[in-house]
């Protein structure tokens, strides 16, 4: 799927806005609303998934998602499995 998008002159913030930004930016906002994982955010930012995890850390963008919850049952579940 190819998607143009025009951006007036207005909004490119005096014209440092540049398609990698723009895609960059999209590739953050569907990592974090979970339409997307990491490793899809970073091909659409055009980045290895390294340097994307990178980037969100920059921004202090968690790339971890597992509850304390969740981590609590995992290290019960392998107690009993040792």
């Amino acid at each position: 799927m190819e998607l143009i998008l025009e951006i007036p002159d207005k909004f490119s913030f005096s014209g440092k806005l540049t398609k990698e930004d723009a895609l960059l930016g999209l590739a953050i906002k569907m990592y974090m609303d979970e339409e997307v994982t990491l490793y899809a955010a970073a091909e659409l930012a055009n980045m290895d998934w390294f340097q994307f995890q990178k980037e969100l850390a920059s921004r202090k963008i968690p790339t971890i998602k597992t509850s304390i919850t969740e981590i609590r049952e995992q290290i019960a579940a392998s107690k009993t499995i040792l």
